[in-house]
């Protein structure tokens, strides 16, 4: 901190980082809802479900909760650097209009 409240921009992108990682973990599971869902418009076969309260429990019975998870890691991997860079340079332009 620099006195006013304001932190360091090493600290700043830190935060970007853990925000979108938080983010992106607590929003997965619906999104694998809506990939699940926009898949089975396609091929109601294989997914025969017609709304979300379907889906998930079709998804908890077949795969296991788990399921919800999948490819958290990924999201994280691919929204936390866009997250650093918006709260990094939000941050940066406000201190200079400030």
């Amino acid at each position: 901190e620099d006195g006013h409240d304001n932190l360091e921009p090493v600290a700043q992108l830190c935060c970007g980082a853990a925000a979108g990682v938080i983010a992106s973990v607590l929003t997965n599971p619906v999104d694998v809802l809506k990939t699940r869902l926009q898949v089975a418009r396609s091929n109601p076969v294989m997914f025969p479900f017609n709304n979300s309260w379907q889906a998930v429990r079709h998804l908890l019975h077949h795969e296991g909760a788990t399921a919800l998870m999948d490819g958290a890691f990924c999201r994280a991997v691919w929204l936390a650097p866009r997250l650093t860079i918006c709260v990094g340079t939000y941050e940066q332009l406000r201190d200079r209009w400030r």
